[in-house]
């Protein structure tokens, strides 16, 4: 292999001082194929083209001549594979008959009212048999190749038909206008739904500025490269299954007070329609195949809506969640900004679930957000996971902590250029949402005063949970996962925020001396300390991120302290480069945190003096 790659690097040129990603994927490419750098022995004054080979040299051939031969394999591309699958055209009369044939086999289960584990099991699998029936007698089969193109139509098809049978002029003209006019038609259609549907004109953005994947190495684990998909899938699943051994202390929630039980009614047909209708019609389906478009075309009837009430009510009383709605498939997908994405941690899992599961959980999650506002069961400084408390509540209740801290010095202070100085600390759950741990969630549940049946339920939800990874077109086997909840699920930001909030209660109270305040937006943390002096807020966070640590260690979470962030809020000219032994790893003995001179927190970026 050779040639101009306009690829600088100082592994073949001396006068380059870098090694960039492009040179990296070029040596990493030309190693999969077996080749390594050929060296040229007669530099000349100009720059060798880039040459790798792989050569053997053939002794036994040799000949008369002082000379050797030698000899190249090279690996011919290997066939792309077709990968298959099943769809339904949106819109079509198979999508109309497809929905009208569900309500005519679910319309059986009227009047049928579960209590039971085993009635709520029956009524399930008689809804997703009604489902399955259904995908198979109207989804058409398609194949997806390297040359597929998403406006493809059977018009295409058979026109390209025509031309390879003739090879005529005239056909191949009737071919191109069949393109053409399958473009314009599937450009027009997705350049009005997005101007009156949806109104996102920045999904316009993949045409005109396509955003590239970001180049991914190969992962390693542990030391250990994944070459395989086996080693893929095992990796994928410890990296987000590393709290089922993780020791929990239920026993801090002592410490606070018992909620009373509250009643758990049942659910009605008004919280049935409030959940589907904030559903988008374009979220990916999941393993049922149902998108939210067909199940709102299907609850539009009454009747319909009674049997999911029914089942969601069955749920409730029996204190079971069917094996249909637990299974699921992990999308990994890469976060942005995490180069050079070879650590298993640059990616994020998100699942897929069963459409009518997610619907019963948003009903769910309705009445828990409601509960949750009502009866103070969250700290008020949680910004993330719960209603009317967003990014933009986040930022502004920062800047005004700031800002009033300098008014309240300025206004008390007998030395003109003494300034009040605010310190913050930002931390970071390592893992969070698949870190929850199941046991000292139930527990939480139960201090709050939730219903009894509401915690037997969730114990059956929590458990026997499988998923199956996807990556890009291959998919994993079925792998259990007992452990945090599902990005993706409408109940993982309710429930993550119901595991946060005795770890911010206490905190309050055990740091009632220090004076400081811990706001929360997820599983993103800030330890904020106001005082005079810069030096006494970095002793102040000390001890306060050591009660954080602890009490996150004893709910069965973790902190990655090397993703934790020192910043100083001072218009004073010195004092905002004080660094913070952390006492944990990495940042502590020879290597303190060192304060940021800008800081990005949610979407805004800070100075120390509120310059933005």
């Amino acid at each position: 292999m050779g040639g101009d790659f306009n690829c600088h690097s100082r592994e073949w040129d001396q006068d380059v001082q870098h090694h960039r990603t492009t040179a990296i994927l070029l040596v990493e490419t030309a190693a999969s194929l077996g080749l390594e750098y050929a060296r040229p022995s007669n530099y000349g004054p100009t720059t060798t083209d880039t040459l790798s080979a792989c050569v053997k040299r053939a002794v036994e051939h040799q000949g008369r001549s002082d000379h050797i031969p030698l000899s190249a394999k090279i690996p011919l591309r290997h066939a792309v594979p077709k990968v298959k699958g099943r769809t339904l055209k949106p819109f079509s009369d198979e999508e109309k008959e497809f929905v009208a044939d569900i309500v005519l086999d679910i319309g059986d289960l009227s009047g049928y009212h579960p209590t039971t584990a085993e009635e709520v099991e029956r009524m399930t699998s008689a809804i997703a048999g009604a489902f399955s029936t259904a995908w198979k007698k109207h989804s058409t089969e398609y194949v997806v190749g390297p040359n597929s193109r998403e406006y493809w139509s059977d018009d295409c098809t058979r026109a390209l038909e025509e031309y390879r049978r003739e090879m005529s002029t005239e056909n191949h003209k009737a071919f191109r206008s069949a393109v053409k006019a399958a473009k314009r038609e599937f450009f027009d259609k997705r350049i009005k739904e997005v101007a009156t549907t949806n109104k996102r004109p920045w999904d316009l953005m993949e045409w005109v500025k396509k955003r590239k994947s970001p180049p991914c190495k190969a992962i390693q684990f542990e030391g250990w490269l994944c070459h395989n998909l086996g080693d893929l899938w095992n990796t994928l699943h410890s990296t987000y299954n590393t709290a089922s051994d993780r020791p929990v202390d239920v026993s801090v929630l002592e410490e606070l007070p018992d909620e009373p039980e509250r009643p758990w009614p049942k659910f009605s047909q008004l919280e049935l329609r409030q959940a589907l209708e904030a559903c988008s019609a374009r979220s990916a389906p999941g393993p049922d195949h149902i998108m939210w478009r067909h199940l709102k075309q299907i609850l539009a009837l009454s009747e319909c809506g009674d049997i999911i009430i029914a089942l969601a009510n069955g749920c409730m009383e029996s204190g079971h969640w069917p094996r249909h709605f637990k299974e699921s498939t992990s999308v990994i997908i890469p976060k942005p900004n995490k180069p050079p994405y070879s650590a298993p941690k640059a990616f994020r899992p998100i699942v897929l679930l069963n459409t009518l599961g997610k619907l019963i959980e948003k009903m769910i999650s309705n009445r828990f957000q409601h509960d949750m506002i009502k009866y103070n069961l969250v700290d008020p400084n949680q910004m993330g996971g719960v209603r009317q408390r967003s990014t933009e509540d986040a930022g502004l209740f920062l800047t005004h902590l700031v800002r009033l801290g300098w008014a309240q010095k300025l206004q008390t202070s007998v030395v003109a250029l003494s300034t009040t100085r605010l310190s913050s600390i930002a931390f970071d759950v390592a893992q969070f949402f698949p870190s929850i741990n199941h046991q000292f969630l139930l527990a939480v549940l139960e201090k709050l005063g939730f219903n009894r049946r509401v915690v037997a339920f969730f114990g059956s939800y929590l458990v026997d949970q499988f998923t199956t990874y996807a990556w890009n077109r291959d998919t994993s086997d079925p792998r259990r996962a007992d452990v945090g909840v599902g990005q993706g699920s409408a109940l993982s930001p309710v429930l993550s925020a119901l595991v946060i909030a005795p770890v911010m209660k206490l905190f309050r109270k055990r740091s009632a001396g220090l004076g400081c305040t811990l706001i929360s937006y997820v599983d993103d943390g800030n330890i904020i300390i106001q005082s005079a002096g810069v030096d006494t807020n970095c002793v102040m966070l000390w001890h306060a991120y050591s009660i954080v640590f602890e009490l996150f260690m004893k709910s069965g979470l973790a902190l990655e302290h090397d993703k934790t962030k020192l910043f100083h809020f001072t218009r004073a000219r010195t004092g905002f480069d004080r660094s913070l032994d952390l006492g944990y790893a990495p940042y502590t003995g020879d290597n303190p945190l060192r304060p940021k001179t800008y800081w990005w927190y949610l979407g805004f970026y800070f100075d120390r003096k509120l310059t933005f």
